[in-house]
């Protein structure tokens, strides 16, 4: 089960009105990413700390995953 984050952001228009928005996010350990790629039929194969290919290291804010057909 990932760990969820619920956030609520007021906007103000211009013309003085506001709206109320909520976002959720989900946040997945890279063994859950993994399991969901498993059984989409799919193998994890690298994971990055940015897209220009560095590397991932416990730490980092982002994983970026890359994963292949089985």
């Amino acid at each position: 089960m990932p760990a969820r984050i619920e956030a609520e952001t007021e906007f103000t228009s211009p013309d003085g009105t506001t709206e109320i928005r909520k976002g959720i996010d989900y946040i997945y350990s890279i063994n859950e990413m993994q399991e969901m790629l498993q059984s989409a039929g799919l193998a994890l194969d690298k994971v990055y700390s940015i897209p220009g290919r560095m590397p991932f290291t416990l730490g980092e804010p982002r994983a970026y995953l890359v994963a292949r057909k089985k």
